[in-house]
């Protein structure tokens, strides 16, 4: 079965059990974007090592060697502060893998606090719009009444 085909089986689904209208959209949603500057693209690059990630516990300390970015993007798309609803997504350009270490004392909760050490590291998180496709569900009783 291909995707077009379970698509439509799964919103007829929605549709005739519980009468709801489902479509994938377009739409521009908030997001924050990590970028770096050209010196960070080279700084961070790995110098090698075992590939590894070490925190003292979920939200608190952050350092990485030889792990490719997205490692980190994981940990900020866990949430920090209260931010946990808003997708980071990565700009930087960078493919290869980076060594990063924001210390071990840095509360991954606390979103002044991961900017400010990921600007020490040539890092910033900027808030942005990007067109996604969304999932839309939408029951037909209340989306006709208004």
């Amino acid at each position: 079965a291909n995707k077009h085909y379970i698509m439509s089986h799964l919103q007829n689904d929605l549709k005739n059990w519980f009468e709801y209208d489902v479509k994938i959209e377009n739409r521009q949603v908030q997001c924050y974007k990590l970028i770096a500057t050209d010196s960070a693209k080279v700084k961070l690059i790995s110098t090698g090592g075992k590939t590894g990630l070490e925190t003292q516990s979920s939200f608190i300390g952050f350092r990485m060697v030889n792990s490719p970015l997205y490692v980190l993007l994981i940990h900020l798309n866990s949430g920090i502060g209260n931010h946990r609803d808003i997708l980071t997504l990565n700009e930087t350009g960078i493919k290869q893998n980076i060594d990063l270490d924001l210390g071990m004392d840095c509360p991954m909760d606390d979103f002044d606090q991961v900017k400010k050490r990921l600007n020490k590291n040539g890092l910033d998180i900027i808030k942005s719009t990007t067109e996604m496709k969304v999932l839309v569900i939408s029951d037909p009783a209340i989306t006709s009444t208004n």
